[in-house]
This record gives structure tokens, sequence and C-alpha cells, in this order.
């Protein structure tokens, strides 16, 4: 991996990964410290003992006064080899003991912990602090910060794991997850309260000092949310009461303060429920809360105007409601900012969010969280519900039914809960849902529903059908959905249901690490307007590949979503756009089977092609089946107490790599196993092996030798056979099934079905970019030959040494995990 400040390869280990990248880039994006003043790598190094001249400790982080890096200019050590905090301590103590750092800092991508180093009577004490100073500020007036000061943060993920580990560690009283969440919320509240009504030249009341005393930080906060209390009556109760002990109180104050929580770039109190509520939770629930750029994604598609009204009916904390009202507000001042007085302005801003915001969600903490959330930008917290969005609505409380009605609403904007345990199975609710029942195909091939219900339903199936039913007949969506809704043959009923009622305008492919670490559920963000699909009908489609975090959570510099929204803008104002994977158009006639998967319809592979047209011949899959070039089959499968009964191998999807199968399978099987499946398998000689079904091995190819005849395949892997030599050469087929155009077609073509990615039938659709040149094809299968017959050479010698260490029975076996010793 490249490391952050430096820029040089690192190896990329977890001590690096989790803390010190993550903290390189918290000193420089949210404390403002300059890179030039970081030195990570080479590592600065301290003395271990005073007569220590080679000087052994090397420091992770060293943060200096300047862009000089000396022993007098060290200003801060960061340390983050060691686990827990006990052990931290006392190797910062260490490595600032000798050293001219008055700062430490020990971090381990979980929690955090600060020391300030003191000389009293010509010894050295340390004492535990709440946090560093930013760059530029003086260790005394941490905790001085005047409401112009504070500063969007980049990272509140991390700052919000590290509280949520403290309390875990350090609270008196509650511990569970949920008090937790409940209790810093609270103090969220509090502290984006103290922004909004804070002059911007006035110190701020969400604060801690570095030798201020805890009680009184923690009397300062209460008192704030005594404030919140008494101004949101409505949201919150008189017995609604802050329980976190002092010490617990000032760390998050002290973590916190630095920076304007109402401008940060991410959901701050999605985030914050997500760090506190564990997984087993959260997930059970499907509460996986979208990232503010992919919201704000679909605001902007959206296109709001301040007259429309807007409903989610999964709302959550309220992300979607917020980033829409924000968009109506925006709207009526770019259309009135400059006719009416600030006043009007203002009161008109009240009456939009009022008369326009509707939410629902069944969670009564979480639709707690919302109407806060609401109240706390400036209202809309009347028109959140704690109702089940999916039951009957008379079942709602009067108020609901009243504001929330169906056909009424212009915009739904939502990502409901989803999860492959997630399952509605009560009647009640199935029936009141055409998707609540099964759909079975005509004749013509068009489904219909019948009077059966279905077993069980995942709920963000249904949630389609309900927010359609919300929208009037000039309505728009935009939802986050599982993509295999947009893919999986079992779902075409569903993608029917939607064309008749509505147009797909457009369809974003998110990556599989937008909802990480919580879920690795392949997503895509939707967008439809009322009206039946039509042939000429234009769909937007991208492919996001990254979205600003990796798979631990880790905010990175790649970011498509943002780029993407320039793109649809980009199309939404001039009809066209430059065609690559973050924005293309085509048609509702030119989509596949049902196929609504932006990457199925990658243009950049179309293009590649086309360009190979003049030097290679461009020939599909199904075109060679058709001529009898070639043929394809799949594999079978065997019970598990087929396991180790022999020394055949059954060969599995991971038993499959480079070219080759390994030489260590996992599981044999015996002579009377592989005798049923001999006659159909037929394995011979230059047959090709290519994963069909797997999470990042489809499409992974090897060849038979004569050493590997003697095998069962297992029904992940398609077994494709050249048929006539003499027009295709088995070698050159491998070559073409392992170049790079040929993969992207088959990234492109596979899709999730259940938790794992299959190609399936679509490897017919493959093209082969076959050359012209009969040279050119003899040479590569030439090349080809000679890796394989080095393969097998090494095997052989492999096989040869690992026998002769110990003589074993069945020294005469082709694969070495199947020796019987």
């Amino acid at each position: 991996m490249i490391d952050y400040i430096s820029g040089t390869e690192v190896k990329e280990t977890p001590e690096e990964v989790n803390a010190v990248q993550v903290f390189s880039r918290i000193l420089v994006e949210d404390y403002k410290y300059p890179k030039e003043n970081i030195q990570t790598r080479p590592q600065f190094r301290v003395k271990a003992r005073p007569s220590d001249t080679k000087k052994e400790y090397p420091v992770d982080i060293a943060v200096f006064d300047n862009s000089n890096h000396t022993d007098d200019t060290l200003y801060i050590i960061v340390e983050c080899k060691k686990p827990n905090r006990k052990d931290g301590r006392r190797q910062l103590e260490i490595y600032m003991q000798l050293s001219k750092a008055k700062l430490g800092v020990w971090y381990n991508g979980e929690q955090k912990l600060c020391l300030l180093k003191k000389v009293v009577n010509n010894g050295i004490t340390f004492e535990e602090i709440p946090n560093i100073p930013e760059y530029g500020e003086r260790i005394e007036d941490v905790g001085k910060y005047r409401r112009k000061d504070l500063k969007a943060p980049h990272n509140l993920k991390a700052n919000f794991k590290d509280i949520h580990n403290y309390f875990a560690a350090n609270n008196v009283g509650a511990t569970l997850p949920e008090i937790f969440a409940q209790q810093f919320i609270n103090l969220l509240f509090c502290k984006i309260y103290d922004e909004r009504f804070t002059k911007k030249n006035d110190i701020v009341r969400f604060r801690a000092g570095i030798n201020e005393d805890k009680a009184a930080v923690a009397q300062r906060i209460k008192e704030i949310f005594d404030d919140v209390k008494e101004r949101y009556a409505d949201v919150f109760n008189k017995e609604d009461v802050i329980t976190l002990d002092d010490s617990s109180i000032a760390y998050a104050v002290a973590q916190l303060q630095p920076f304007c929580i109402k401008d940060s770039k991410r959901d701050a109190i999605g985030d914050a429920f997500e760090s506190f509520i564990d997984y087993t939770t959260k997930g059970s629930q499907g509460q996986f809360f979208t990232p503010r750029n992919v919201v704000k994604l679909m605001v902007n598609i959206a296109q709001l105007a301040y007259t429309e009204k807007i409903i989610d009916p999964a709302c959550g904390t309220g992300g979607f409601l917020i980033e829409g009202l924000k968009a109506e507000w925006n709207q009526l001042r770019q259309q009135y900012g400059e006719e009416w007085p600030e006043k009007e302005l203002y009161a008109e801003e009240q009456k939009v969010a009022i008369k326009n915001i509707r939410g629902i969600d069944k969670d009564s903490f979480l639709g707690k969280v919302a109407k806060a959330y609401m109240a706390l930008m400036d209202d809309g917290r009347g028109g959140i519900f704690c109702e089940n969005s999916l039951v009957n609505p008379k079942f709602w409380g009067v108020k609901t039914q009243e504001d929330v009605r169906e056909k009424t609403f212009d915009v739904v904007l939502t990502n409901p809960p989803f999860g492959k345990k997630l399952k509605i199975d009560e009647t009640e609710i199935l029936s009141l849902y055409d998707l609540g029942h099964k759909w079975k195909r005509n004749k013509n091939g068009k489904y219909e529903k019948t009077a059966v219900l279905v077993d069980a339903q995942p709920p963000q199936i249904l949630f389609i059908e309900k927010c359609l039913k919300l929208l009037n007949s000039k309505g728009r969506m935009c939802f986050v959905s599982p993509e295999s809704i947009f893919c999986n043959p079992s779902h075409k009923y569903i993608v029917q249901y939607i064309k008749e009622r509505a147009k797909i305008s457009a369809i974003i492919s998110m990556p599989e690490e937008l909802f990480q670490p919580y879920t690795h559920a392949k997503t895509c963000v939707v967008y439809l307007q009322k009206g039946k699909s039509k042939p000429d009908d234009k769909i937007f489609m991208a492919i996001a590949r990254y979205c600003g975090h990796d798979s631990r959570g880790h905010e990175t510099s790649r970011d498509d979503v943002p780029l993407i929204q320039e793109k649809y803008n980009q199309y939404i104002s001039d009809g066209h756009v430059d065609y690559d994977h973050l924005g293309f158009v085509i048609t509702e006639k030119e989509i596949v089977n049902n196929i609504y998967v932006p990457k199925y319809y990658n243009p950049e592979i179309g293009q590649r092609l086309q360009e190979l047209s003049e030097t290679h011949d461009i020939v599909s899959f199904g075109e060679l089946e058709e001529r009898e070039i070639i043929s394809i089959m799949t594999g079978d499968e065997v019970s598990k107490e087929s396991y180790g009964t022999g020394t055949i191998p059954f060969i599995r999807t991971s038993d499959i790599a480079n070219w080759e199968i390994k030489l260590d399978p996992k599981q044999g099987l015996s002579k009377e196993i592989y005798e049923r499946y001999k006659t159909r398998q037929d394995v011979k000689a230059n047959d090709i092996l290519m994963v069909r079904d797997g999470t990042y091995l489809v499409g992974t190819c090897a060849i038979i030798t004569d050493d590997d005849k003697e095998i069962v395949f297992q029904s992940h892997i398609y077994k494709i056979r050249v048929e006539k030599p003499e027009e295709l050469d088995p070698l050159l087929l491998l070559a073409l099934l392992s170049c790079p155009l040929v993969k992207s077609q088959i990234f492109a073509k596979r899709f999730t079905q259940d938790i794992i990615d299959t190609l399936g039938e679509r490897i017919h659709e493959l093209l082969l970019p076959i050359p012209k040149s009969e040279e050119e094809k003899k040479r590569i299968a030439g090349e080809v030959s000679k890796i394989i017959d080095y393969k097998k050479q090494a095997k052989d010698m492999i096989r040869k040494v690992v026998t002769s260490v110990v003589p074993s029975e069945g020294e005469d076996a082709k694969f070495m995990t199947l020796i019987v010793d």
C-alpha cells in the first residue's frame, strides 16, 4: 500500500492499515498539521537509553514543530504498535522519556490515548489529556474554541469508534450498546444545538479544556441538554437525562469539540448509530445507513422543487429527509433569494419543512432521533412518525393516517431495510401487496399474479410496491436496492411490475464496499418516474467503482460518486454525455432479458472490441457452440459424506488457479464414486475447466493434462471442450479466456445470486477476440504450450521432493494431499 505521508510503498499490515495510515490522515485533515511537518517513512528514531547513539526506537508517526525533522523540533510522538491501552501507554512513555516531544498519542485504530509530558523538580511525569492541540494552537488553549473556529470533520467514524471503545472500557454504570448509542446521540444533539445557537465570535459551551475539572465539563453539557429538552419538548421527555459518568462525557466532548458536526460530509447521526450499535443488532434489522455522498447523489437526481412533498417510509435517522429539505430550501432561495427579505425567506423555509417533509420508521428510537435531527436543522419534526410502513394504514395513528396518504407524494427518497435473513411472512401484510403473491409466466412470456401468497418476501421488495403507491401520477422515486433484483431471473416479475407502473430513468451500480464493514450486499441506486415504460425511453447508467471508503469503513481519496453526479447533471443539462463507466445512456429497447445492471452494458468494453475489429475476429461463445466447434457442460455435486473416501480428486472452484489444477486439492473420492460420474463428465486432456460460480474466482481457468484426467469436478465449474481443434486450438482458447478484455466481459456478466456471483448462461454471450493472423494464433498457442509443459515439470519436481522426504503409500498419486501416509 502507499503511505499517506511519504507517498512510498509500505507493507500492508493490520497495524499500518487500521492505525498508522488512519491517524496520519486525521493529523492532516482534522488537526491541520502540514504533511511536511510529519514523518512516517523512513521512520524517525528516538533513544532507548541516554547512551543510545544508534537511536533504537522507531516512531510510527513523528510530528515536528516545522519542516526540519530533528531531535530538537520533535513535538508529538504517535505510537500504534501495542494493541491495548495499558501496554500502549507504557511504550509511549518510554519513547517520550528521552525525546524532546511534549505530546504523545497511542492509537490502535479503535482507541486513542493522549499524554502531556511535564518536567517537575528535575523529574518527568506524564498526564493524560483529552486531546492534542490542532496545528498552531497552544496546548493550554485546547477547549477554548470560538464558534467560527470549528471546522468540518473528515472522518467522524474514527472518532466515534474511539469514543465508543472508551465508554465500553471506562464508563461506570450502563454497558449495553443500545444505551451507549442513546447517550452518545444525546451528546451529539447538545453539540449540534451549541453550534446552532452560539454566535460566531463567542466561545462554545460544548468544550473541555486540558486542565478543566471533568465534573465542570459534565455539568455544562447537562445544562446544554436541559436547553435542548426545553426548546424541543415535543421530541425529548423531561425524564431524558445524560447518565454517562463525568470522565466519559469529558472524553467524548474533547474528541468532538474542534469540529462542526452540522457541516460534516457524512451523516453524523447515522455514523454514530452504526458505531455504537453492534452489527448483530443492526444487521438483523437491515439497518445500514446510506453514506452521505450517495444520499446527496440521490437528492440531486430527484431534482427537487420547494413545492414538492417528500417521504421516506424507512427514514432511520432522517438522512434523506435532511438533505431533501436542504435541497428544497436551496431551490427556494435560488428562485426568491434576491426578491424576498431574509425574514420572509426564513418563514417560507419553515412552511416548506412543516408541509413537505414526511418520514416513517418502525424503530421508536430511530424515529425519535430523526425528529430531533429535523428539529435541530430547523424543523420538519412534526412529519416524522413511528409506524410500520408495510402494515395496513388503518393500524397507524390518526395523525399518521392524515399526513401520509397514498397517491399524494411527489418524491420518495429511501433505502429500505434489506438483508438475506430479513423476511416478511405475516399473511396480513403479504396479502396487501401484489408482490406478496406468487407470480407465474404465461405462454406469451409475461408474468401474471396468482391468488396464492408467497411463504415470505424480503421487505425491500414490498417497499418498492409501497413506495409506488405513495406517489402521485407524476411522482418520482429514488431508492437503494440490492442489485440482484434487477438482474436475477427469479426477480424478472418484479422488474415487469415496476415497468408497468414507472419508467426506469437511471440506475447506478455501487461498489460492494458501500455498506461495509456492516454488510457485503451489492447494491444500486435506482430512479423511477411514474408512467408506463416505452421502448425509446432513455436510461442513464453508471458504475461507481469507489465510494470514498474502503471495506473497513476507513475514508479514502477515491470516490466515483460525485463524479457520477457531475455526469448526470451534464446529461440532464445537455441531453447527452461522454460515454464511459461513470455515465452512459441506453434506451429501453436495448435492454436484454430485463437485465438493468449497468456493468452489463459497460460501453468501454464495446469500444475496445470495436477497435480490435480490423485485426481480430470477434466471435461469441454461442456462435462457436452453434458451429459445434466447442461444447460446454457443468459438473456435479457429491455428498460431504463422500469426502475423504479415496484418492480421486474432487475439484472445487478453489482448486483452480493459474491455468492448472492445484497440486493439493482438499477432497478425495473413492474409485466407486468416480466410476459413477466418469462417463457423464468424460474428462479428457485439453479440456478447459472454468469457474462458473463464486465470489472472486468466476472466470478462473485450468487446462486438463494427462495427469489430471481422473477427477470429478463440481457443479460450479464449466467444462469447455474444443470439438474441432483444427478450427480452434484449445491452448489458444485458454489464452483468450484469460485475456483482460474477456475477463472484463466475465466481470460484466456475472451477477450476484443469493450470496455468490454466477456467470450462468451468460457465458454464451462472451465475445472472443481471435487474432486473424494464423501466425499470431500459432505463436500464442505455442507460448501457452511451453507454459503448460513447465508447470507440469514443476509439479512433477514438487511431487518427487515431497514423496522422498518420508516414503508413503501411493507415491504414484498425482495430487500431493491425496497421497496416503
